[in-house]
């Protein structure tokens, strides 16, 4: 397989570090998406997949003050992926709350400069994004997923330096939470219960703030457990 090869599939993997790059229901048309993202900027884009995520560039970040355009500065005018919100969700973030009406991520692909002597089929070494998040184009605050696997070797990887998430349920649950907020704003979803009780934001759409007409909100037997005063 040639390096760009396992480079697009290293990058796949990778993109569950974002929650979903794809975020649009069944119910809208290639067409009617490919429209929207080209009013407003949001969506996929390669241009983003070699940014360079390294220690020097992440110590030039601080947050509340670093501005949009100089995080773009930095990593790349265009993202690997952006999302924008008109109506700023919440995020809980080391049990801070913030609001955010854009994010945007980066990501980065290295692999083994030396060639394996033997016939051996290689794999990436390193492997990060960043996702950052802003209001009113200030930076509120990033988080960096980093793992490496220097041998680049088909073996379990680990955190690399970088990495300042904590790796847990609830972590890969706010990442979804960003994906659902970006379908209910822009593509009127209407996510089941069970998939979004558990969001920081959804007190606020329970109580119909992202959407017109209130929300719809759909149970099912999945969402039992926040229900146990109704089921016996």
């Amino acid at each position: 397989m040639k390096r760009n090869n396992l480079q697009t599939v290293a990058l796949a993997c990778m993109i569950s570090f974002s929650a979903s790059c794809c975020t649009v229901p069944k119910c809208i048309s290639d067409f009617d998406h490919w429209r929207y993202q080209m009013r407003t900027g949001d969506g996929f884009s390669s241009a983003g997949q070699h940014a360079p995520i390294t220690g020097t560039n992440l110590d030039r970040l601080v947050p509340g003050q670093t501005t949009e355009r100089e995080f773009r500065a930095i990593f790349g005018q265009v993202p690997v992926n952006q999302w924008s919100y008109p109506l700023p969700p919440t995020r809980i973030q080391n049990g801070k709350v913030y609001r955010f009406d854009r994010k945007l991520q980066y990501t980065r692909v290295d692999f083994p400069e030396e060639k394996p002597q033997e016939p051996v089929q290689q794999f990436w070494s390193e492997r990060l994004a960043i996702n950052g998040y802003f209001l009113n184009g200030i930076l509120q605050f990033y988080e960096v997923s980093h793992d490496s696997r220097p041998s680049g070797k088909l073996v379990k990887s680990g955190i690399g330096p970088l990495d300042n998430v904590e790796h847990s349920d609830d972590y890969h649950r706010q990442g979804d939470c960003d994906t659902k907020m970006y379908e209910i704003q822009h593509f009127d979803a209407r996510p089941p219960h069970s998939l979004i009780a558990e969001c920081a934001w959804y007190e606020d759409y329970e109580a119909g703030h992202y959407t017109s007409g209130g929300p719809k909100i759909e149970h099912n037997k999945y969402c039992e457990r926040f229900h146990e005063d109704d089921f016996p």
